[in-house]
């Protein structure tokens, strides 16, 4: 993407959508609304796609990040796609916060509730892979 403000780079990957998250903090508002206004019209196109959203820059992100997780989710998984968090666990080897949204997501007990691997690799794999059962 051009844009230097850009909140998210998109790459189209065969039947995956992988959104890689451009920015340290998400957490304004406006962020969240610049990934609703990227997202929701390819969600509307594309019936039964499936998304990676890579976190690998991501350090810190507030309860609005993960509403917005949990609609993704929702509307993915009605319209038979799939959502699937990748590089949550292991960023920044010498940063305090390299792990704090992956255990924000365990404090809330959301780490269950969301497929999450540790690489961008993993994703494309398990994405590819037959859902677990529920």
């Amino acid at each position: 993407m051009d844009d230097c403000n850009a909140i998210a780079e998109i790459t189209i990957q065969d039947d995956v959508v992988i959104l890689k998250l451009l920015h340290e903090e998400l957490i304004s508002t406006a962020d969240i609304q610049k990934l609703e206004e990227t997202l929701g019209p390819l969600i509307q196109l594309e019936k039964k796609i499936n998304y990676i959203i890579d976190f690998s820059r991501v350090n810190i992100l507030s309860s609005s990040a993960l509403g917005f997780l949990l609609r993704t989710h929702k509307k993915l998984t009605s319209q038979g796609g799939r959502l699937v968090l990748c590089c949550l666990k292991h960023k920044f080897a010498s940063s305090p916060n390299d792990t704090y949204v992956y255990e924000l997501l365990k404090v809330v007990e959301l780490d269950g509730y969301f497929e999450i691997t540790e690489t961008l690799k993993e994703a494309l794999e398990r994405i590819h892979a037959p859902l677990p059962p529920s």
